[in-house]
């Protein structure tokens, strides 16, 4: 809702009738800035939980990069070291492409 009287110029008079509808045109606006302010409070928190769990993931992902070896080779180095059985599983093999 919004105020709907005529804008006034100095010397118009202010009715109880335009005092009243600025009255109820504040308060209705006020009701709905408490709503978005719990709607915000909600939002901040979720955000916050989101940022939390953010922040573990990148800590695992490094934790996970740190312990893993990469190693480069060719698919027939691969193969023997699959037939010897050394195939390392905190080892990321990446293959040559021929």
């Amino acid at each position: 809702m919004t105020i709907g009287y005529a804008a006034k110029s100095r010397g118009d008079l202010w009715t109880a009738t335009e005092a009243n509808e600025v009255k109820e045109v504040v308060n209705n606006n006020a009701g709905i800035l408490n709503g978005h302010k719990t709607a915000i409070g909600t939002i901040n928190e979720t955000l916050g939980t989101h940022g939390e769990r953010l922040a573990q993931n990148t800590q695992d992902i490094n934790l996970l990069k740190a312990s893993t070896k990469s190693v480069w080779l060719t698919q027939e180095q691969y193969d023997a070291l699959v037939s010897a059985g050394t195939v390392a599983a905190d080892t990321e093999y990446n293959i040559y492409e021929e």
